[in-house]
């Protein structure tokens, strides 16, 4: 286990510009970060995720896709290729700003290179002749980014 002292969280739950939600899942995850393979195990336990015995649970067991991705999405009629990962936005659970980023993630897909690449340009990530703009271009240590570190350490 890392002292408290040494520890530095792989994601920075204190960075700028997050919402609380995930401040507290980063949080959550730089104590599991902390914990040995054992205490990592009991949490799973407690979890519900695997039995004292170390199997999994039922509701992990199962093989099958989640129902929330649709990894048998056939190759569209128009000969665009399949999309890599296909987010099912009408998947049921699914809160209203989830569905909407699916929807946009959808129409993405159906865009061609150049049609993604002037809708970059329009929301300020491209320059029209293909740079960056400075909000997206690396030439500094991120704070999102824990590889970003000063001294190359990781």
């Amino acid at each position: 286990m890392i002292s408290n002292r040494e520890f530095k969280p792989t994601l920075d739950p204190e960075a700028p510009g997050l919402d609380e939600d995930t401040r507290r899942r980063r949080r959550a995850l730089a104590k599991m970060e902390q914990m040995s393979p054992e205490e990592l195990f009991q949490l799973a336990v407690r979890a519900g995720i695997y039995t004292p015995e170390g199997e999994l649970t039922p509701p992990y067991q199962n093989d099958e896709p989640s129902a929330y991705r649709d990894y048998e999405k056939e190759k569209s009629d128009a000969g665009g290729s399949e999309p890599v990962l296909f987010l099912d936005p009408e998947a049921p659970g699914l809160d209203e700003d989830t569905r909407r980023r699916r929807r946009v993630l959808v129409k993405m897909q159906q865009q061609t290179p150049e049609e993604l690449f002037q809708g970059a340009v329009r929301a300020g990530i491209y320059t029209a002749d293909g740079q960056l703009t400075a909000p997206y271009r690396d030439d500094e240590p991120s704070a999102y980014r824990s590889y970003d570190d000063d001294d190359g350490d990781a």
